[in-house]
């Protein structure tokens, strides 16, 4: 199953679902655009759809952040509450293909080990 929708409010944000894949359960989320105060909200209960879909099949969430060209400190709150959220159900989520925008934030943040691991599946 392929959701695509772009938040009303940020129409440069564009967040689509992949999965849950038949045969691993893993969903990804590709994320592209602009992640700011307008879209954050919209990520994070993306990114919770995506862990309830993964929790279902024991399958794992990928986030891919290759196409986001913009990121502020609510698009990086709404990564690390969904990194909390696959935590607390026992799902592995990590990111993929970060661009050079996503790169910087997390590497200024010291978030980047803390996305990329993920606990491992109960």
């Amino acid at each position: 199953m392929t959701t695509d929708h772009t938040t009303d409010a940020t129409p440069t944000l564009r967040i689509s679902t992949n999965g849950p894949d038949v045969s691993s359960g893993d969903v990804t989320i590709v994320v592209a655009g602009d992640l700011d105060l307008d879209g954050a909200a919209e990520l994070e209960a993306t990114i919770e759809h995506g862990v309830d879909l993964a929790c279902e099949r024991a399958g794992q969430v990928m986030l891919d952040l290759r196409d986001v060209a913009f990121i502020d400190s609510t698009g990086l709150r709404a990564l690390l509450a969904g990194r909390v959220e696959a935590d607390r159900r026992g799902v592995h989520l990590s990111t993929t293909g970060l661009s050079a925008a996503a790169r910087r934030l997390l590497e200024l943040t010291d978030t980047l080990e803390r996305l990329r691991a993920g606990v491992t599946p109960a």
